[in-house]
């Protein structure tokens, strides 16, 4: 696993129970506080895991299928940290953004709305009616 530095302990820790998850074929959450460097150590090591499975079916001249990363976050500003931590990175996968709210958001008035962003944000603090 390349990082651009030494991982911490809390990064160990969590990319270890990251290749514990891809070894056995499942998947995993893996949760740690802010500033804890999660973003790098997860990208790193499941763009780790994908790089080895590439260059073993090149060695082996194998048309198995290399495993895909999908990458989640809530904001835009999450996908952007998330990019500037993959651009510290030796690994260059090919990438894609496949979904936003704005093209994506099922809610009915924001599907509707002119300014999708606003009426997300306004959707998303509406409480739900709970009756009496």
């Amino acid at each position: 696993i390349f990082l651009p530095m030494e991982p911490t302990h809390t990064q160990r820790i969590l990319m270890q129970a990251a290749c514990d998850a891809m070894d056995s074929g499942g998947c995993g959450l893996l949760e740690a506080p802010t500033g804890t460097g999660k973003t790098l150590a997860a990208l790193g090591v499941t763009l780790a895991f994908q790089w080895s499975h590439v260059e073993q079916a090149t060695k082996n001249c194998s048309s198995r299928a290399v495993p895909r990363i999908l990458w989640v976050a809530r904001t835009h500003e999450q996908l952007l940290h998330a990019v500037g931590e993959f651009r510290r990175l030796p690994y260059r996968p090919m990438m894609s953004l496949r979904l936003s709210r704005e093209r994506f958001c099922l809610h009915p008035f924001v599907r509707t709305a002119r300014n999708k962003a606003e009426a997300c944000e306004l959707a998303t603090t509406i409480m739900p009616n709970r009756g009496p």
